[in-house]
């Protein structure tokens, strides 16, 4: 049996449903808050001549791949890797990463060329500063941007808005949520 990343994501919206209680729903997103402030993993930038793949600064990749190939698409600048992006039998798998000026900048995960979520990190301190889910394509689940001081938490289903909010960084809410 495959384990994939997703399976866990997926079950974080099953415990959603707890969520509905407002103190469950402040300590996920505490926790959520706590991690984005401490403890962020940050993949370093290789060397373009550490990652085996096709080398291309193609935004499209699919122009520069093969019919059903598997492997990793890089783009490299200055000998460094700048993005990589993974297939398997032609469709976008697992995780591709991007860097800016060597610092990390964006992460998202695909199962069979379907998005599951992306991360965006700011490039100057390399702080999270965005996630969002997908399901089928759509948003769906809790998605979150910091804005300024402030985080904005959305809640989608298929890919329709359902909820939105905003919190401080302490994780208490605040009124002044202006919708994106």
């Amino acid at each position: 049996k495959k384990v994939y990343l997703s399976n866990y994501l997926l079950s974080w919206f099953k415990i959603r449903i707890m969520l509905k209680n407002k103190v469950m729903r402040l300590l996920v997103l505490f926790v959520f808050f706590s991690g984005v402030a401490f403890g962020q993993f940050i993949p370093k930038q290789l060397n373009c001549n550490e990652v085996e793949g096709i080398e291309s600064c193609e935004l499209d990749a699919f122009k520069v791949i093969p019919k059903k190939y598997s492997g990793i698409v890089k783009c490299c600048e200055n000998n460094k890797v700048t993005s990589i992006k993974r297939f398997k039998n032609g469709l976008r798998v697992g995780l591709s990463q991007s860097w800016y000026d060597g610092y990390f900048i964006a992460e998202s995960y695909f199962i069979d060329d379907y998005l599951q979520w992306t991360k965006s990190w700011d490039w100057n301190t390399q702080k999270l500063t965005e996630f969002e889910n997908y399901k089928n394509r759509l948003k769906h689940g809790l998605n979150y941007r910091l804005d300024g001081e402030k985080w904005d938490v959305w809640e989608y289903r298929d890919g329709v808005k359902i909820d939105h909010q905003c919190y401080d960084k302490s994780g208490a809410q605040v009124e002044d949520c202006k919708d994106w």
